[in-house]
């Protein structure tokens, strides 16, 4: 005979915070939230609130960073600004959106630019372009890891 289950037993983890940074934590384990998703295709209560907001935060995350890049997305809403700018070590980086020698297309990727004392150079990086990927050369550019 197969026990139905009409809430979660006390020691399911879905009563667990997420701090405690176990992967099971917020997750229902205990087969409550199972029976309800198989009978009804509720899953209500397979994830406590804090982990649904946890998903939900981290899957907008994910679809933020893979937006392809646009001019807007370098100007910050400030028609003054068309680029990024990183100062290390001496070099000043310069970041803008990548325009084709064609002016009749879109651009593709980005134009890094590192400024030096007694010069310049400039590269094409057609492979760059996605926020995500924006913002990972940023934070390499600052010294941080990839």
């Amino acid at each position: 005979m197969t026990t139905q289950f009409t809430k979660h037993l006390g020691d399911c983890t879905i009563y667990r915070s997420l701090v405690n940074q176990s992967p099971e934590d917020g997750i229902c384990t205990c087969g409550y939230g199972w029976s309800l998703v198989r009978r009804d295709a509720d899953w209500s209560q397979m994830y406590s609130a804090e982990r649904t907001a946890e998903m939900e935060r981290a899957a907008a995350e994910k679809e933020r960073r893979g937006r392809p890049i646009s001019r807007e997305y370098f100007d910050g809403g400030d028609e003054n600004r068309d680029a990024i700018f990183v100062c290390r070590d001496g070099v000043e980086y310069e970041i803008e959106y990548g325009t084709p020698f064609d002016s009749s297309q879109d651009g593709v990727g980005i134009d890094l630019t590192a400024w030096r004392k007694g010069g310049f150079e400039m590269l094409s990086l057609p492979h760059v372009n996605t926020e995500g990927q924006v913002e990972d050369l940023v934070r390499i550019l600052k010294g941080g890891e990839a």
